[in-house]
């Protein structure tokens, strides 16, 4: 039978026989999650099944040679072979079963293991017992770092602090374990610091521990900074416009911008399912959601304009609707605007629950810009207008928050549109001039004349307002 990939039948095949490993995985996550040393119990040769029938001073006898050739071994730089006899050694009373007779052809699932380990009843025999697992799994480790299998070698340590929790070399081998990767990062060095110092409180004469938490201690400032510029960098990363790089940001072309943020994304997912595939699914999650975080702040600065370095288009643009944009006061007045529209489509996103009705930072600040842009004569013209009798304020003060809390209550009404490139600055600076005409009168003034102009008429007539005295004139 043709079983080439060009093959329908064949290709069918593949499908089903990838569907049927994944779908097996599922029934054994517990076995899978177990450490190599304890799930390869399950396969032990017969010499080692025929002495876990044996009374207590046969097997220990028996588990004590086997840890004894590991050392062998061990000192023979074979470091394999040495980790198959602490296997064994451990498997004589701590291993796995399997309670169906054809599991071997069905495959391994969590319902048919049974667990066994073995306790003994005379307390000096279970220290002496202890006293071997121990020493098998600290073996375990030393030979796992050297294999450069870190996970395992940090399962061994686990097993051996449960044992013995003021276990030292446990301590001093798992804090090695966690930060010799390629990929350890701050929170490897913050738990391997943790063990250290736990090993330190144990054995303060101990000159490995002492040594090796001084450097890591020297060494966390340095890891801190280095995954910030790794993954919190990357909020940093694709912006169109930053006041302290502008002029740097502005010289690079966006594509290649946009390929290297995808290669530090990828990098980053590569590096998520490395952790993954060592057991470490919390550290994998947590880069996934610096890198969303990173993303989502990114769209939005791509979507943003920097009014602090107009470039001549944008001042151009701005000229058209009687705006300069070289203004400094003008420059921050937009900004803030154009925070506020961001602020409020952020609050009513899905998702989201909507927050207070209240004026944020960015509108206060352009009203606070704008009063101190206008005379007391204009303000007083404004609260006029508004039907409120200024006459009445006989403090600066207050007469200012009166005039603030108008202005305020005009921006709060109306809704803010989705921010574009050119758009934004013609509409911002229509907003601006018809603002800066209504506190004026400007804006009743054109009315008149616009109607003058269509009956014909001529208003000879002068707004009372523009004759009132200006009654907080600034010396």
């Amino acid at each position: 039978m043709d079983l080439s990939a060009e093959n329908p039948f064949a290709d069918l095949m593949t499908k089903a026989v990838k569907l049927k490993g994944a779908q097996q995985a599922q029934l054994r996550t517990q076995f899978d999650s177990w450490p190599q040393y304890f799930q390869h119990s399950l396969f032990m040769q017969e010499s080692v099944v025929t002495v876990r029938a044996k009374p207590f001073p046969e097997r220990i006898a028996a588990a004590e040679g086997m840890k004894a050739a590991g050392n062998a071994h061990f000192n023979a730089e074979a470091h394999e072979e040495a980790v198959a006899e602490y296997e064994k050694a451990l498997a004589v009373f701590k291993y796995l079963e399997n309670k169906d007779p054809g599991w071997k052809k069905k495959g391994i699932e969590d319902g048919d293991m049974l667990t066994t380990d073995f306790e003994c009843a005379d307390l000096e025999d279970q220290k002496r017992l202890e006293a071997l697992k121990i020493s098998c799994y600290l073996n375990i480790s030393v030979a796992k770092f050297k294999l450069k299998e870190f996970a395992v070698c940090i399962q061994s340590c686990d097993d051996t602090l449960e044992l013995d929790p003021k276990n030292v070399k446990a301590y001093y081998r798992r804090a090695q374990a966690l930060i010799t990767p390629a990929s350890s990062g701050a929170l490897e060095f913050d738990r391997a610091i943790s063990d250290l110092q736990k090993a330190y409180a144990i054995d303060p004469e101990n000159r490995g521990v002492r040594k090796l938490l001084r450097e890591l201690m020297e060494q966390r400032t340095k890891q801190r900074a280095l995954d910030k510029e790794t993954f919190s960098g990357m909020f940093n990363r694709g912006q169109v416009y930053d006041e302290a790089t502008a002029g740097k940001a502005t010289q690079l072309d966006e594509a290649a911008r946009e390929q290297k943020f995808q290669q530090e994304v990828e990098e980053a997912e590569a590096l998520a399912r490395g952790l993954e595939a060592k057991g470490k699914a919390d550290y994998a999650k947590e880069i996934r959601e610096k890198v969303a975080q990173a993303q989502e702040v990114r769209n939005r600065r791509l979507k943003s304009v920097d009014f602090f370095n107009p470039t001549p288009e944008m001042i151009a643009n701005a000229k058209e609707g009687g705006i300069d944009l070289t203004d400094r006061n003008v420059q921050q007045m937009l900004h803030d605007l154009q925070e506020e529209e961001r602020n409020k489509a952020s609050s009513t996103s899905p998702g989201k629950p909507n927050e207070s009705k209240q004026s944020p930072p960015g509108a206060v600040e352009s009203v606070d810009s704008l009063l101190k842009s206008m005379s007391s004569t204009e303000i007083a013209q404004l609260l006029s207008r508004e039907g409120i009798d200024y006459h009445k304020i006989s403090d600066r003060d207050q007469f200012l928050e009166t005039a603030r809390q108008v202005l305020l209550s005009k921006l709060d009404d109306k809704e803010p549109e989705k921010p574009s490139y050119a758009r934004t600055i013609v509409l911002l600076a229509v907003a601006w001039t018809l603002l800066r005409l209504y506190t004026s009168g400007g804006l009743s003034a054109l009315g008149r004349i616009a109607m003058s102009a269509i009956t014909g008429t001529a208003d000879s007539g002068v707004d009372q307002a523009t004759k009132v005295m200006d009654i907080f004139d600034e010396d």
